[in-house]
């Protein structure tokens, strides 16, 4: 299956390819999150059987386990912001963030290695990696993107200062960004590649030297915007991964299709319905070599609608199950 996703990246695929792995997955910060991924490791250890007893050449199933304290608010929650679980089901999160009431401008480092819920991050990491597992992946946190935290952080307030106050909106977006690229390198560090995958890995799952970053914010910029204030930035994040990595969007993005065509390290994006209707304009607008991680829901946009338009799925991950009536010869 990574053989065959390489040659995707690298232009030789022969035939679709389709990803869908399991994957143990948790957003709560009651647990300890090492206790938490030993009692993980029996249901994956039965779906990696499931996975050997049923190959299937078409359908890729990489493992990951991933520790994702607070969700999207992972970052949010580390820069000081009040972050709140509002589920009011047991062993449910529906975390949510307040805004930060400091102007923009004001934000301020941290001192991540003294953080406690980095210090859990970084220690199920590393008790992971103990079990010497290397085909179960480690899955990121969402470190998301500079753009996307601070509208977290701020929400509309932040786009104002975008316009109206642009030296205070970059003062925080470089903070938020060195953040990142810090929690970023430490991954990289630490972490065997080959092993290394972002948040949602059963969906976003690339070969080994990728990296990732959540551009669900861009919608709301223009294409000048996003060059002049958010393009270095999201580029010095993919600049740490020696063959750069994915953009994810989940919302109508296709203007800044222009700069993520010309950023050498933007190497896919991975949509999450309803993006995937444009994914025709993606595919045609975009470079050779940047592939597109697609959903393929059949009540909304058929499988082979898809296909038809990307010449039969080339430089295409469709992310899911494979459709019963799917025929590889027709």
């Amino acid at each position: 299956g990574r053989a065959r996703l390489e040659a995707v990246f690298d232009g030789t695929q022969e035939g679709v390819f389709f990803l869908k792995g399991p994957s143990a997955y948790t957003t709560r910060v009651d647990i300890d999150p090492v206790e938490w991924l030993a009692e993980c490791l029996g249901g994956l250890a039965g779906e990696a059987e499931e996975i050997l007893a049923t190959p299937d050449e078409l359908l890729f199933r990489p493992i990951s386990i991933t520790y994702n304290p607070r969700e999207a608010h992972f970052i949010d929650h580390l820069l000081g912001a009040e972050v709140v679980d509002i589920s009011t089901e047991p062993n449910e999160c529906n975390w949510q963030v307040n805004y930060l009431t400091t102007p923009v401008g004001e934000l301020a480092p941290i001192d991540l290695a003294a953080h406690p819920v980095w210090q859990d991050t970084m220690r199920f990491a590393e008790a992971l990696l103990a079990y010497d597992m290397p085909a179960v992946h480690v899955g990121m946190p969402t470190i998301s993107s500079a753009l996307n935290i601070a509208m977290n952080l701020y929400g509309q307030e932040f786009l104002i200062a975008l316009l109206a106050e642009p030296a205070a909106a970059d003062h925080d977006l470089r903070v938020i960004n060195d953040l990142l690229v810090a929690i970023h390198q430490w991954y990289i560090d630490n972490v065997p590649l080959d092993q290394l995958q972002p948040i949602c890995a059963d969906s976003r799952y690339q070969p080994a030297g990728y990296g990732q970053l959540c551009a669900c914010s861009a919608q709301l910029i223009s294409t000048a915007t996003y060059a002049e204030h958010i393009m270095p930035l999201d580029a010095e994040i993919l600049a740490l991964y020696p063959h750069g990595g994915m953009v994810h969007i989940c919302g109508n993005h296709t203007h800044q299709i222009p700069n993520w065509r010309a950023m050498p390290g933007v190497r896919a994006i991975q949509f999450n319905f309803p993006a995937t209707v444009d994914f025709l304009q993606y595919w045609t607008e975009l470079r050779g070599d940047q592939v597109l991680y697609l959903d393929h829901r059949e009540e909304d946009l058929p499988l082979k609608h898809m296909l038809a338009g990307t010449d039969n799925g080339r430089r295409c991950v469709f992310v899911g199950d494979i459709p019963a009536d799917f025929d590889p010869e027709n």
